[in-house]
């Protein structure tokens, strides 16, 4: 993905699991991964999670990282 093709999708930060490493996330539609809405799991890092809070409306860049979809910007 090049900085060109990034686009950020939006949704609702549903649970944090910091010790997991996850972030359960409803989201409208997934623009990089082309998905449509339902709620999904994302992996994503310790400097990401200091940023949210269960209920948040989050904007995100989304992609597959090691074969796990990954939160991998956070507006």
């Amino acid at each position: 993905m090049t900085l060109e093709d990034v686009r950020y999708s939006s949704g609702t930060v549903q649970k944090i699991h910091v010790k997991g490493g996850r972030v359960a996330v409803k989201y409208g539609r997934l623009c990089n991964l082309d998905m449509l809405r339902m709620p999904m799991v994302f992996c994503a890092n310790n400097d990401m999670f200091a940023k949210m809070a269960s209920g948040q409306d989050i904007g995100f860049v989304e992609d597959r990282v090691k074969g796990k979809n990954s939160i991998v910007k956070l507006k």
